[in-house]
């Protein structure tokens, strides 16, 4: 199994439709699809450049499009079982 970082777009309705973004982990299986995702999750590192290598893969995430939860029902719905 595989995992990145990934920016996930949080739609909210109330009071009225906005979006809010985060940064996620997600995991992929062994073709390649997504199988899971975390919550938020913030930059860490046991010295400073781990930290900068650790924010380095965070801005590697806003290369690929922004995911939203509505990605993975639409996955559940057509079958796929590990969306």
């Amino acid at each position: 199994m595989t995992w990145n970082y990934r920016v996930f777009e949080e739609k909210h309705e109330q009071p009225e439709p906005w979006s809010s973004f985060d940064i996620r982990e997600v995991y992929y299986n062994e073709d390649g699809e997504i199988w899971a995702y975390s919550d938020t999750v913030s930059p860490f590192g046991e010295s400073s450049e781990e930290l900068k290598e650790d924010i380095s893969m965070y801005l590697e995430a806003f290369k690929k499009p922004a995911l939203t939860k509505d990605c993975f029902a639409k996955a559940r719905a057509s079958g796929d079982k590990n969306g």
